[in-house]
């Protein structure tokens, strides 16, 4: 007897939209250049995992010293406030 696979639910948005933006175009270009992604070296700076990253950029917080760090060494041309701003998110009914 073959059960129906549960229906997935849909990603949940990013929390920090112009920063996930910032980081898969970064990554693009190092990809084609045969280099480390953008987030690799984000995660060292830090000191933290890929999930980690994940989980800061879809649900977490990042400590300001970590924000100020993100964008002083990877994307000095955009204002912190620009980079770090928050998507609204819709509230789910229960």
């Amino acid at each position: 007897m073959k059960t129906e696979p549960k229906p997935r639910r849909p990603p949940k948005p990013m929390l920090y939209p112009e920063l996930a933006k910032e980081i898969r175009q970064a990554n693009k270009v190092r990809r084609l250049c045969g280099q480390y992604t953008i987030s690799r070296d984000i995660c060292e700076i830090l000191g933290i995992s890929q999930s980690a990253l994940s989980h800061k950029l879809k649900a977490g917080s990042f400590r300001i010293q970590e924000a100020i760090a993100i964008q002083e060494k990877f994307f000095p041309e955009i204002p912190l406030k620009e980079l770090f701003s928050y998507a609204q998110r819709k509230k789910e009914k229960s």
